[in-house]
């Protein structure tokens, strides 16, 4: 018993008073933790691609080589941010009424696109117009950048929601080289008449037949005239002699909303959103320094972020009704 007393005590003074000298070193039990960590996060990869993919329990997923997940915060994702830098985070979406600068619709979300957060948006845009008792005819005009241009989001339009997304950035002007001639985003498709206008002011009418390139229908324009244009340079390749359009359906319904921008009207209302939104985000970074989410779950980061716009709208109706105040009229009486 001496014995073991004596060389428990120097155990002690080599392993530590908690340590019996079996336990793993502390460098090993953080690895060992580690470990354990990915081993989780792999398992909860696997399943969730499995309902991505619709596969049973037991049959391998497909998994990127990209593809990451955080330690501190599985339901956070990669994304590059606005720096340039990647990191994990979240995604925020705000709709903002033009007349007051507040928040009507916002959400957050783990995808690192916006392309698929417009329809949930049209959706909570179209549930407060009913709320308000808005008819149809009452259109609620909806911009968006071109982060958002696709064939599926322009489809959301309707009972009363009439939407202005940007295909491609203004002042974004066509490289040509080589055997390159005017894509298809250079023409202007007019949609009462059914035909194009090119670059140079031509029509492109279409033709009766219709043309099967693989499995889409796709429809025929051709330019009637060609041989004095002054851009037939950039429009014809060697041997054509004259402009020919082959369009499928979807590029029909992304040509209608790129002539859409076009209406200076419609130009008009869509260049407010540089101002409206813009001006907004600013507001909470630096009005109420909110910078990003610090909250871990996606939801109780979703719960912040729109706390935090809940916040914006209490602040601009305090300013609303104080501006009424100052406006009232005054009575001013003397005997």
């Amino acid at each position: 018993m001496q014995q073991a007393e004596v060389i428990g005590k120097e155990e002690d003074k080599v392993f530590g008073q908690d340590n019996n000298g079996y336990n793993l070193p502390q460098e090993l039990q953080r690895r060992e933790e580690r470990l354990e960590k990915i081993r989780q996060l792999r398992e909860e990869l696997e399943r969730e691609k499995r309902q991505e993919q619709g596969l049973e329990e037991r049959e391998m997923p497909r998994i990127e080589e990209k593809e990451q997940r955080s330690f501190a915060d599985g339901d956070a994702r990669m994304r590059l941010m606005k720096r340039g830098e990647f990191d994990y985070a979240y995604n925020g979406q705000v709709g903002i009424d033009e007349g007051h600068g507040v928040i009507v619709a916002a959400d957050l979300s783990n995808q690192a696109l916006d392309l698929g957060h417009l329809p949930g948006m049209v959706q909570e845009v179209q549930e407060l117009r009913q709320e308000l008792g808005k008819a149809e005819r009452e259109i609620t005009a909806m911009t968006a950048d071109r982060g958002y241009f696709s064939v599926e989001n322009i489809q959301q339009e309707g009972q009363g929601i009439e939407l202005l997304i940007a295909s491609e950035r203004e002042d974004k002007d066509e490289a040509l080289g080589g055997n390159r001639v005017y894509s298809l985003e250079k023409f202007e498709y007019i949609k009462g008449s059914d035909s194009w206008r090119c670059p140079g002011g031509r029509l492109l009418v279409r033709e009766s037949k219709r043309v099967t390139k693989g499995r889409p229908l796709l429809r025929r324009y051709v330019c009637s005239d060609c041989n004095d244009c002054p851009l037939k340079a950039y429009c014809l390749k060697t041997g054509e002699e004259r402009r020919t359009l082959l369009v499928k359906r979807k590029q029909l319904i992304r040509a209608e909303m790129r002539a859409r921008l076009k209406n200076p009207e419609k130009r008009a209302i869509y260049r407010k959103r540089k101002w409206v939104a813009e001006q907004v985000i600013g507001q909470i970074k630096d009005r109420l320094g909110f910078r990003g989410v610090t909250m871990r779950g996606k939801q109780f980061a979703s719960a912040q972020w729109l706390f935090v716009c809940a916040v914006h709208n209490v602040m601009k109706a305090v300013r609303f009704v104080a501006g009424l105040r100052r406006r009232e009229p005054v009575a001013a009486m003397s005997s």
